[in-house]
């Protein structure tokens, strides 16, 4: 896969991701917190939101693990697991940063927006690419 197709099957991937975010969200969240269920799990078992979280996201690791290995996935495809996994990070990101719990990738998530910038700039370059009919090159 070259740069540019990379670079389209990332912004397919974060555009489903976000939409499936959105459907899923829709039937965990309650009172507006995007976080609840983990919480409610974490009261009703007595353990805490984030080990809650861990719990659930391995599910889809062995999955993932399975599909490696190579055992037909029947419930759900791969991608769909994959989008699993990456809103589960981004989940267990937003727990960590609610609870102020220090954590390497507090600097990530902090500077999304630079990264996000970053991205929408490397995008812009790609649409100026061209292929110089004169010498088969890209101008």
């Amino acid at each position: 896969m070259n740069k540019i197709e990379f670079a389209d099957y990332i912004k397919y991937f974060i555009d489903k991701q976000v939409d499936l975010l959105a459907l899923k969200g829709a039937d965990y969240q309650q009172e507006g917190d995007a976080l609840s269920n983990f919480k409610e799990i974490a009261v009703s078992s007595g353990r805490s939101p984030l080990e809650v979280w861990h719990t659930l996201m391995h599910k889809h690791l062995v999955a993932i693990n399975n599909f490696v290995k190579g055992q037909e996935l029947k419930c759900e495809g791969i991608e769909s697991r994959l989008l699993d996994l990456a809103n589960f990070a981004l989940l267990g990101g937003a727990l960590i940063k609610e609870n102020g719990i220090s954590s390497p990738y507090s600097s990530v998530l902090e500077n999304y927006g630079r990264m996000k910038n970053l991205y929408g700039k490397a995008l812009e370059k790609r649409n100026f690419l061209v292929l110089d009919e004169d010498d088969g090159g890209i101008d």
